[in-house]
This record gives C-alpha cells, structure tokens and sequence, in this order.
C-alpha cells in the first residue's frame, strides 16, 4: 500500500527538522539537512566498519579483514558521493532557479519518497553494521560474516542508486 504524500511528508518531518520543498531557499536547506543526516549516520555507520575491520586483523582473520576493509572504502566512497550531490542553487540564476523549482514540483513525490528510502536504509545499514561487528567473534560464522559483507555492499551501492535519482529529480 502506497503512502499519501502527507504522511510521507509528516514521518520526513519528525525525523529532518523543518523538511521542505515549498521554495528555492526551503529546497537548499532541506537538501543540506538530508545531506547532513545521511553523513552523520554514515560516519557511524564507518566508525563501526572501521572496528570491524581493526578487531578482524586483531583475531587474525584475514579473509574476513580483507573483505571489510574493501567494503569500509566502498562507505568512504559512499560519503563522498553524498557529500558532492548537486542540488537546486538558489544563487543559480532565475531561469536556473524556475527550471529547479518545476522540476521539483513536478517530482515531488518521487523525492520526498526517495529521502525517506534513503534515510530508512541508512538506518537498516547501520544495524546491519552492528551486527556483523558481533558476528565476527562467533566461532564457525565466517560464511555468514562475508554474507552479510554483501549485504553492506548491496546498501551501498542502492545508496549511491537512490543519490543519483534523487539528484537527477532536483536538478535533472
């Protein structure tokens, strides 16, 4: 069952303060605050790939260290995607700034669905962080451990799938 555009609008709100998309500057600020919510839980989502990776060589296990410290890249690179996405620029221009503003009316719903995809992913891939940091000390999980080393992969690159259509919304 498809949310209503409000509710989608209300559970943005209780999460991303003053959620927005009524103006040029409103767009801008919102678009920051998004940004800054998926950084800050990527940095912890990081942080805790960065444990796992330290405690993996620690136990030397190094399949397992190998396999997490290429996926803490993919999250660096994740970071930095998300960090340069282009946005509506209320110094853009007029005609710029008219063309953003339709575009953004026009896929309104498509981006407000999409923050929230993005923000409940992050937060599935946070989880899912924990948990392989308490795999790694169960005996005889190894297999389960470099699933779920897919799994944070998968995240990824649907993370950069939905940045990537998010922008192409706002910005065309």
């Amino acid at each position: 069952m498809e949310e209503n555009l409000f509710d989608l609008l209300e559970r943005m709100e209780s999460i991303i303060p003053d959620y927005s998309y009524e103006s040029m500057k409103k767009i801008a600020e919102t678009d920051k605050k998004i940004k800054a919510h998926l950084l800050s839980e990527m940095k912890v989502i990081k942080d805790n790939m960065f444990h796992v990776v330290q405690a993996s060589y620690e136990i030397q296990r190094d399949k397992l260290s190998e396999g997490a410290e290429d996926v803490w890249d993919d999250i660096t690179s994740l970071m930095n995607r998300i960090e340069n996405s282009r946005t509506c620029n209320p110094k853009g221009g007029k005609d710029y700034c008219e063309k953003c503003m339709r575009r953004v009316e026009r896929n309104l719903r498509d981006i407000i669905s999409m923050d929230r995809r993005l923000v409940v992913t992050t937060g599935n891939m946070k989880g899912d962080v924990h948990t392989l940091y308490k795999m790694l000390f169960d005996e005889g999980r190894e297999k389960s451990f470099i699933k779920n080393l897919d799994k944070i992969k998968t995240y990824v690159e649907e993370l950069n799938t939905m940045v990537d259509e998010r922008e192409k919304s706002i910005v065309g």
